[in-house]
């Protein structure tokens, strides 16, 4: 086997062991389309404020996939021609080998209830690696589809937190 054909063997191959250990452990996507996704909804039986502190809990410092979170409004423009008005911007941290940034609205739905929208405004996954200039290695990334399995592991990872209150 020639050795540029070699190096391309042992890229995919990586690529599809690191795709699959960060989907075992919820990390990982594929599968949508380019533009953001329609999104994953749930309900949970809960006061808006209730879920809206099980949003920021179930986020903070980075304890979801090495994620950060923050507050939509005043976030920039994350999709050209985009401005969020409410909810979270849930963020890939750097040490993320899936790389998604999710939309996250809480809204009253009826009374001791609220529904949570997440949506994928856009994914990465990791496709290779070099020598970094600095030393260690550099992943490459690039643009996958949003995966409606990663944005219904943020509504678990927030259905935990909700879980957590009893």
């Amino acid at each position: 086997m020639s050795t540029p054909k070699r190096i391309l063997v042992t890229i995919t191959a990586f690529a599809t062991l690191i795709t699959g250990v960060s989907a075992f452990f919820g990390c990982a996507g594929a599968g949508g389309a380019s533009k953001p996704a329609v999104g994953s909804t749930r309900i949970f039986d809960a006061s808006a404020a209730e879920v809206n502190s099980a949003v920021v809990n179930a986020f903070t410092n980075g304890h979801y996939c090495d994620m950060l979170l923050s507050q939509a409004v005043g976030s920039g423009e994350l999709i050209r021609g985009w401005h969020p008005t409410n909810g979270f911007v849930l963020e890939p941290g750097t040490g993320s080998l899936y790389r998604g940034c999710f939309h996250v609205v809480v809204t009253p739905a009826a009374t001791n209830e609220t529904q949570v929208v997440v949506r994928t405004l856009w994914a990465e996954a990791v496709d290779g690696r070099e020598p970094g200039v600095h030393g260690g290695w550099a992943f490459h990334f690039r643009k996958i589809p949003p995966d409606p399995q990663q944005e219904r592991n943020v509504l678990w990872a927030v259905a935990e937190q909700l879980d957590k209150r009893k």
